[in-house]
């Protein structure tokens, strides 16, 4: 991901830009598990976490990662979203206290962000990360 936002930035793209790209994403995203089953997906959940923490490690600014990151999160989850009202795997519940708490985590993580140092929060941030990567690679 850091990679991709030096990128965005060198060429002068938007999160707009690329939002389809990020709803393609999403849609094949959403697509694994349902036609894939539960154990590929999950053999490769702490790959994608690894990935993520590769990323933060070597981002420029986290904030630009966040708000980069924060953008195209709506489109890669509207797209699979919009996926899943098609299917019938689709557990509301846990559906709308995910939609909750993705805003609430939006809205508060990025004040919270601001106000922390950078290099804390890197730090903060890479230590979780490992740590449930490792918790679902030992599963």
């Amino acid at each position: 991901m850091a990679v991709v936002a030096d990128l965005v930035v060198a060429a002068d793209l938007s999160a707009l830009d690329l939002l389809p790209a990020a709803a393609l994403g999403g849609l094949l995203g959403a697509l694994l598990p349902l036609d894939s089953g539960e154990k590929l997906f999950s053999a490769l959940v702490p790959w994608l976490i690894l990935l993520a923490v590769l990323a933060v490690l070597l981002a420029e600014t986290l904030t630009r990662l966040n708000g980069l990151k924060q953008a195209l999160a709506l489109g890669v989850n509207l797209a699979a979203a919009l996926l899943f009202l098609g299917s019938e795997q689709l557990h509301w519940g846990a559906a709308a206290v995910m939609a909750l708490a993705a805003l609430a985590g939006g809205a508060l993580g990025g004040r919270l962000a601001s106000r922390i140092n950078p290099g804390r929060l890197r730090a903060v941030v890479v230590l979780l990360g490992l740590g449930v990567a490792t918790v679902f690679f030992l599963r």
